[in-house]
């Protein structure tokens, strides 16, 4: 558990239940009722599958969905395709029988007339999820509940009354009855009535269950003592029964009953992470879309609990191995495919990825943009990934004529992302391009901001749609003397943290050498906005070069002669999500100079190199160990790769695809320059292997993870002899009758999506939502991956 006290300072503009509040949300009311004539509302209309949904509660259906004091958490998690689902309160709208204008004096009244106040609503809040569920709005698996001070008591309740609610979030919540001024002198026996409603004799209903409070420090209304009680009786509770303490309770400065500003934010990421209710990875929303901020596992989640959804873990690090025995961890290169992509003509000489590769299922085509010498956008295509053509699309004049693949001049390093989800046809596609206007901006610090958002509905003819990611957001002290920085950023939609993610080049000063300055390099970056269009965060270095960069840089450049200095810079990052992680293809440039320090060299025979960097965040980066090369080399032996697609890898059937350039060096040489478009291929989730050889047994615990899926798939590879079997662990690494290893029926073969079964069973679909460990013991054969599938 996390209590958090702020100072009050830090507080200013407080977010207080005005009554001027406004709402949200989007979408109309619809009402409904249920078959046994419980009334109820959703906001918005029928979704064409099953939905997460929220259940939230605070005074009568009309107010608490549309008014943003109480549903505002359901308009951030609506942006990721939540309902939202209301019943009016007992003593609320069609509900108030009685007329009255407290309708907390009418639960005290019921309470004193013999009437079940609680239970009866949560059975009514029960009966709502059943016909929403038989009917197709509501996804069983992705329930959660919220509410605020009255709301909170009752969504605390339902989620007690009712396992289905997988994650409750309460603001400023009333927990006990009789702290309220309306149950001030009542008396025996409704005082223990009420007294047994309180929300500590339930917290044994919701231990193990993710739990959100939020509670001002001072709150005279509800008790703040009086909700740290009830959390902390939750985390004991979940002790005791031996289950995660998911609880998070959040004590701030504020003014009276109210919440802090952003308590609806962090509410609204906790449900999200705890619902797992996970996007498809790639897929950026609409183009002015402010999807819910932070997806990932919330802070206070237990971090011995995994929430990672039906996503693919690899085995980049020790992240998903608790204890191991008996293997080897070995990484892979690409391989490269046998013909290149892309060879330059007298239009494109130097052809080379800085540009992106998507598949486009509406033309059913791999379509490419990239870059050359020459300033602008180039564009080929493919019906295979494998053959490409350059159309000539006579939208651009060369050296007086148009029969060129010119497909925007003006700009450079093009960034393209397919944007399904914008329902404008116009926006299909974004992308982000360096204008060079830009290049002769004054001042100087102007040029820095020349990183614009364009449009396009075919991919060829694009419009302006609005600024990148500005350059001045770089603190000064990450800058250096020619700031101009038009290059290398690249923008993806962060489909785990829900959030856009820019890798931006930084000049911190670490050194005592640097190309444009002294002590200053190229480095990598972050910022993150929660629209397309921003506003940014201020760009933050997150990657910067080592001792063992500068090492490697010697090496490569082999023709330089030996005395002169020799460094190496980072010089762009192209980021994707893959699964649950965050993979980094890292350029690296290698500079020289001369003792004199009158000759400078960054495109040296030799100099450069692609590897590959990871994260488990997307803010702290893990390079490679050993730094190897991303790719294998090619059958074009004096030709090394250099730069990596702005895009997510292409899955081709059992194999993901990137496309990368391979070049004779970093920049072009003065002489002789060469440089291609080339794939390289892997086996799904081919990056990293733990094998055990021979014979003799190895075997991988994980940490606890929460199962969400219906089976378990593993991509292994096993060797004539070899075989793997998985056991099914708790939390606490007790086995789980009926999932041991000795039950597991024997995997073997080259599968990349094994389904795991014991003595025929396969659907674990009653076990979703419960943390487990996996515990795979392999004989001659390497595992690759595992995800919980849907």
């Amino acid at each position: 558990m996390i209590i958090r006290f702020v100072h009050l300072l830090a507080m200013l503009g407080v977010l207080l239940w005005a009554r001027t509040a406004t709402a949200e949300t989007a979408g109309s009311i619809t009402r409904l009722r249920t078959t046994s004539g419980v009334e109820f509302a959703v906001l918005g209309e029928k979704p064409a599958k099953p939905a997460p949904t929220l259940f939230v509660f605070a005074i009568d259906v009309e107010t608490t969905l549309t008014h943003a004091d109480y549903n505002k958490i359901g308009a951030r998690l609506q942006r990721e395709g939540y309902l939202s689902v209301a019943l009016d309160a007992p003593c609320h709208g069609n509900d108030n029988t009685e007329k009255l204008e407290n309708a907390l004096t009418g639960w005290r009244q019921r309470i004193e007339g013999g009437q079940d106040l609680i239970p009866s609503f949560t059975s009514r809040c029960t009966q709502v999820l059943d016909h929403l569920i038989a009917e197709g709005w509501t996804d069983p698996a992705r329930v959660a509940a919220a509410g605020t001070s009255r709301g909170g008591f009752l969504a605390l309740h339902f989620a007690a009354a009712e396992p289905r609610v997988r994650a409750v979030a309460a603001f400023a919540p009333v927990t006990k009855l009789r702290a309220l001024a309306e149950f001030e002198g009542i008396q025996d026996p409704a005082a223990t009535a009420a007294d047994a409603l309180s929300l500590d004799h339930f917290a044994d209903k919701l231990a193990g269950r993710p739990v959100w409070v939020c509670i001002g420090n001072n709150d005279l209304r509800v008790g703040t003592d009086e909700a740290i009680a009830f959390s902390r009786k939750v985390v004991a509770e979940s002790g005791a029964a031996k289950k995660p303490a998911l609880v998070e309770i959040h004590v701030t400065t504020s003014q009276g009953h109210s919440v802090h500003p952003t308590a609806h934010d962090e509410a609204a990421a906790f449900i999200a992470a705890t619902t797992v209710a996970v996007p498809v990875a790639g897929a950026a929303p609409a183009a002015g879309a402010a999807p819910a901020a932070g997806a990932a596992p919330a802070a206070g989640t237990s971090p011995a609990v995994e929430q990672v959804g039906d996503r693919a873990c690899l085995f980049l690090d020790d992240r998903f191995v608790a204890e191991q025995s008996g293997l080897t961890r070995t990484w892979h290169p690409g391989r490269p495919l046998p013909e290149p992509a892309v060879v330059g003509d007298a239009w494109d000489q130097w052809p080379h990825l800085f540009g992106s590769v998507v598949f486009d299922p509406q033309e059913k085509l791999y379509r490419m943009w990239y870059s050359s010498i020459r300033e602008g956008m180039f564009y080929a295509e493919s019906r295979d990934g494998r053959a490409w053509q350059k159309p000539r699309l006579g939208l651009h004049d060369f050296n007086g004529s148009k029969e060129n693949n010119l497909v925007k001049s003006g700009v450079s390093l093009p960034n393209v992302i397919l944007d399904p989800t914008d329902k404008d046809p116009a926006g299909r596609f974004k992308l982000f391009a360096w204008d060079h206007a830009y290049y002769s901006k004054e001042p100087k610090e102007n040029r820095a901001d020349g990183h614009t958002l364009f449009r396009s509905g075919d991919g060829l003819h694009w419009e302006p749609a609005g600024k990148g990611v500005p350059g001045s957001l770089m603190a000064p002290e990450d800058r250096c003397a020619n700031f101009i920085t038009p290059d290398t950023n690249q923008v993806i939609w962060d489909a785990i943290a829900n959030r856009y993610l820019v890798t931006f080049r930084t000049y911190p000063k670490r050194w005592a050498l640097g190309e444009f300055e002294e002590g200053r390099r190229r480095s990598i970056g972050i910022t993150t906005a929660e629209r397309i269009t921003g506003p940014w965060q201020p760009i933050v270095t997150r990657l910067v070069v080592d001792e063992e960069d500068d090492r490697a840089a010697a090496r490569f450049m082999r023709d330089v002669p030996a005395e002169w200095a020799k460094w190496a810079e980072l010089y762009s990052m192209p980021t994707f999500m893959y699964g649950n992680h965050y993979i980094g293809l890292l350029s690296l440039i290698h500079v020289a100079r001369s003792p004199d320090g009158k000759t400078m060299t960054a495109n040296a025979p030799g100099g450069g190199d692609l590897q590959l960097a990871f994260s488990h965040d997307g803010m702290n980066w893990h390079r490679q160990p050993g730094r190897a090369t991303l790719v294998a080399p090619s059958n074009t032996p004096d030709l090394h790769p250099t730069y990596a697609a702005c895009s997510p890898p292409l899955e081709m059937g059992d194999e993901i695809w990137i496309y990368y350039a391979e070049a004779n060096s970093s920049h072009p040489t003065a002489n002789e320059p060469r440089s291609q478009i080339r794939a390289a291929s892997w086996r799904k989730d081919g990056f990293v292997s733990m094998a055990a050889a021979g014979k003799t047994p190895g075997m991988l615990t994980t940490p606890a993870i929460v199962l969400d899926g219906h089976h378990l798939e593993v991509n292994i590879h096993t060797e004539k002899e070899g075989q793997v079997r998985v056991a099914l662990l708790g939390a606490d690494a007790a086995p789980l009758p009926g999932f041991e290893a000795a039950a597991c029926d024997p995997l073997q073969g080259k599968g990349v999506a094994h389904t795991v079964s014991w003595r025929g069973r396969k659907d674990l679909s009653d076990m979703k939502g419960t943390p487990v460990r996996v515990r795979i013991t392999l004989s001659d054969a390497q595992i690759f991956s595992f995800r919980f599938a849907r």
